[in-house]
Order: C-alpha cells, then structure tokens, then sequence
C-alpha cells in the first residue's frame, strides 16, 4: 500500500460524515505522518517519537514535540495508532483525556496492524464511535461527550513507562517500543561474542531501551564515552534511566537520530555495537541494515571495529566486504549470524 495511511484521518469528512473542524481551533496531530491538507489548521501541535517521521514534519515548517505537553487540551485530536495494543490504547487513552469536552477525536490504523480493534477500544474507554473503511485501513472517531474515566486511567498506566523484571534483570521499558518486554535473542548472542576488552569511545546505533549498551558497560571498564542512539524517542528516554548510574563513571550521550542517514558530527569511534532493524511495519526492509552499515562505516576511525548481530538470511556479507577490510563471521546460530569487522 503506497498510501499516506495518516491522510485517511481526514476521509470522514471528504466523504461527509462529520462537519469540517474549526480550522483555528487548538488541535492535536499524534503518530501522524505529515500529509497535505494539514496546513488548513492554523493552531496545531504534533506529537512525533519516530525522527524519520519528526523530520517530515519539520521539513514543511511544521514543530514537533517528541512528548505531550501537560498542560495543553485540545478541541481535536487526530491520531494514527500503532501497531502494539497496549501503545495503541494508551495514545486513545491519553488522547481522550487531553480533549476538551465535545472535542472530537479521529483515528487510523491499518486492519493487521490493529485497525479492526480500534471501534471496541473507544466503546471499552466510554466513548460512541462510528467508523469507516478505506484501503485495507479502519477509520474511527468519537465526540467526548461520554467516557469511562476509570478505564482510560488504567490504560494510560499500562502504557506508560514502568520497571520491567526482564530475564532477571530490571529495566525501564515502555509498550510501543520494539522488543519493550524482552530481551532480543540476537542482542544477548552479540553480547557473549564481544571481545574480552573493548575500550575508548563507543556507540550503540539503535540502542533501544538501553540492554546493549547496560550489558557493554557492565562488563568493560575501560570505556570513557559512549553515544546512545535511536530513531525512537521513548526509547532514548528509558535508555537514559537504565544507564544513569554508569554515568558517574562514563561520558554517556544520548542523541534521538535517524541512523539511516549521515551523522556528520559522529567521527573517529574506536567500536560501534549494533543490532540494526529490518522491518518497517509488516514489510522487511533490507536497505534499513544496509544503511546503519554505511553510516556505522563513516562513523568509525580507521581500524576502528563493528560488532554486529543479524538474522540468518538477512543479505548483509557484500556490503560489509566493500566497506571494511576485514569482515570475519564469527558465529551463526538460533538463526542469527555475529560479524565482527574491521574498517
């Protein structure tokens, strides 16, 4: 499907079932992918976590927030849901509270990601929705005119950041952020094929809610600067939590980037560790993994070294063979495959 799934927000009222909104009233777009038509509103805050999509935003003038601010309410509230159930019912939660009354709210999701869900969620939250399908997507929306406050306090505390007791270790995690209540197979396999000594000045390109980077800290004394990075700004945020108390002892940055793309002000690092992605939405996307490559090359000084995690069948050996001079496989089991390589 090569359509904005964000532009379907505004099908209920191309097609005339609800009145265009006040153009000047206080409104809120949250998940959303830039679309055209938003320019209409003239008094517009968007939440954004994922900077690829942050940066759309803001490549048409348009300030994003990475967070809801507390103290604003809003007349309307377009949302484009994620694909995790506890995020996806947080954000209506959430969206529900911050609505004036008689506000209204308009969400998206595609069918398999959540989208066929979305009517019985807003009736479990109090609400009287009614709904449109268009393009494999379900369309819903609701007036706050009735609501269940009850339940949407418990869901807004489901989906907020909580301490997670993960493989018997603690962590700050959040739902909606990638492998939120596990550790990663791959990650835990890179960890025990690090070499005995890694030091100097590192990154964690794509470090999630922080298990790479903990586990690198905990077992190698004798780094003095690690960069923290992710697409994912709720990550970064859980991130910072989980390695505060390495930083008494370690220069930490956390920097919310998209790792696809040039890091010009990211030079001259001893190692970067990755486990990078592969999916966006149900679709693999083999060039996500190609280009954290190629930046994690630009990033490394010369005999500098990548530590790396794949799945098996992920088509990785080429490239890395043309960007480093030394590309050794050094382990392929569970499905996965650790390189470890030299620029």
């Amino acid at each position: 499907m090569n359509e904005n799934i964000s532009s379907l927000l505004f099908y209920p009222f191309d097609k005339e079932q609800i009145a265009y909104p006040n153009y000047d009233a206080k409104t809120l777009f949250w998940g959303a992918q830039y679309f055209y038509g938003i320019e209409k509103f003239k008094n517009i805050d968007c939440v954004q976590s994922f900077k690829p999509d942050a940066a759309l935003w803001e490549g048409h003038g348009i300030k994003i927030q990475s967070e809801l601010l507390q103290q604003e309410r809003y007349q309307n509230i377009f949302c484009h849901l994620p694909k995790q159930k506890e995020s996806a019912l947080y954000m209506l939660a959430q969206s529900l509270d911050y609505l004036e009354d008689n506000g209204l709210l308009v969400a998206v999701a595609a069918n398999d990601a959540g989208g066929k869900k979305i009517e019985s969620w807003m009736k479990e939250l109090g609400a009287n929705p009614t709904s449109l399908s268009k393009s494999k997507c379900r369309i819903v929306w609701a007036y706050k005119n009735t609501r269940d406050q009850q339940k949407i306090d418990f869901y807004i505390s489901k989906g907020a950041q909580q301490n997670m007791n993960i493989d018997g270790l603690n962590f700050m995690s959040q739902p909606g952020i990638f492998g939120w209540d596990k550790i990663d197979k791959g990650s835990k396999l890179l960890i025990q094929n690090l070499p005995p000594k890694l030091e100097g000045k590192g990154a964690d390109f794509g470090c999630g809610y922080g298990y790479l980077s903990s586990q690198v800290l905990k077992k190698h004394t004798n780094i003095n600067k690690l960069y923290a990075l992710d697409a994912d700004y709720n990550a970064l945020q859980c991130a910072k939590k989980n390695l505060a108390h390495y930083q008494e002892n370690i220069d930490i940055e956390y920097d919310w980037v998209d790792l696809t793309v040039p890091q010009k002000d990211l030079r001259n690092l001893d190692w970067i560790v990755m486990n990078p992605p592969f999916h966006e939405g149900k679709q693999a996307k083999n060039e996500v993994g190609h280009n954290f490559i190629k930046q994690a090359a630009q990033c490394l000084k010369k005999s500098g070294s990548l530590y790396m995690v794949a799945n098996s069948h992920l088509p990785y050996e080429k490239l890395l063979d043309k960007l480093f001079s030394n590309v050794h496989k050094v382990s392929e089991e569970q499905g996965y495959k650790i390189f470890v390589v030299q620029k």
